[in-house]
């Protein structure tokens, strides 16, 4: 697949006020769920390990393991560096913070 063109930016401070506020929300999420069993997973743990992620979610469910397939793929760019005009500027504003990972 061709590489997407470099053509989209996301301003550093509006992307850390966006993982703050999702961050926020998962902990909203966990406090009103906290006397319930919760399994917290997300789209990058079932992309990279999907197979690993999915045999998690059914033993948290306590259903008979299979193997589950999906006929959905990705096919956006995957590389951030294809995308965003201004990677360089958010990998070094991120670095060495939580939200470092998302730009590896």
């Amino acid at each position: 697949m061709p590489s997407a063109e470099r053509n989209f930016r996301l301003e550093p401070e509006k992307c850390l006020a966006d993982f703050q506020r999702q961050q926020e929300l998962k902990e909203q999420y966990l406090s009103a769920f906290a006397s319930h069993r919760c399994f917290v997973t997300s789209y990058e743990h079932l992309v990279n390990n999907p197979k690993q992620e999915l045999g998690n979610i059914q033993d948290f469910l306590g259903v008979v393991p299979c193997d589950l397939k999906t006929i959905t793929l990705k096919t956006g760019e995957k590389n951030l560096k294809n995308i965003l005009i201004n990677y360089d500027e958010l990998y070094g504003f991120f670095k060495g913070s939580e939200y470092e990972c998302f730009f590896d």
